[in-house]
């Protein structure tokens, strides 16, 4: 698409999704309050992904910032279809959640995914974000991903997301009693 192209859609298009700031309350409650509504955004989100070949992270007025931690937008589609707003195409917002939790090289939306994969968490050299934040957002999006694969059937999937969804433990720091960052050697 050009510079300026201009995408026709059927449905009501939305954008600006700061996703970061609102897929813990916003689209929870846009959900229950404004399904339409919340049903058009997840189109909205899965029409990116369309034309992007990814999910939106902070998408804001048709152009990828992907600014701010984690990778949100496929929270928001799980918990939509898991209320009970099932309007949209389930199988393709699967496999863009599933894209952005498992592709290795040139991921926007999950920066260090490498790291992630191979020792449960981001190092303090992998990201300069907040390695335990960025870790346990991770999480909680592989979290998502495992809830929404044990809806659809898909067994392997919900195993391994939901392995994935807690390794943040690896982070525990027993003497301090918290979450602690670590370094690439692991300490």
């Amino acid at each position: 698409m050009g510079k300026h192209a201009t995408v026709k859609t059927d449905a009501t298009r939305f954008t600006v999704f700061s996703l970061w700031d609102t897929y813990r309350n916003l689209h929870s409650l846009m959900s229950l309050v404004y399904p339409k509504q919340q049903s058009d955004m997840v189109k909205s989100m899965l029409n990116i992904y369309d034309e992007s070949g990814w999910l939106p992270k902070w998408e804001l007025n048709a152009t990828k910032t992907t600014t701010m931690v984690s990778d949100p937008a496929g929270i928001v589609l799980a918990d939509t279809y898991l209320r009970g707003i099932q309007d949209f195409d389930i199988e393709k917002a699967y496999e863009a959640m599933r894209k952005s939790a498992t592709q290795l090289e040139n991921n926007p939306l999950r920066p260090g995914i490498k790291d992630y994969i191979k020792k449960g968490y981001l190092s303090t050299k992998t990201t300069n974000s907040g390695s335990v934040s960025t870790t346990q957002e991770y999480n909680i999006s592989d979290f998502a991903i495992a809830q929404l694969a044990n809806k659809l059937g898909k067994k392997e999937d919900y195993t391994l997301f939901s392995k994935r969804a807690v390794s943040y433990r690896k982070l525990f720091d027993k003497e301090f009693n918290l979450l602690r960052p670590k370094k690439d050697d692991g300490f």
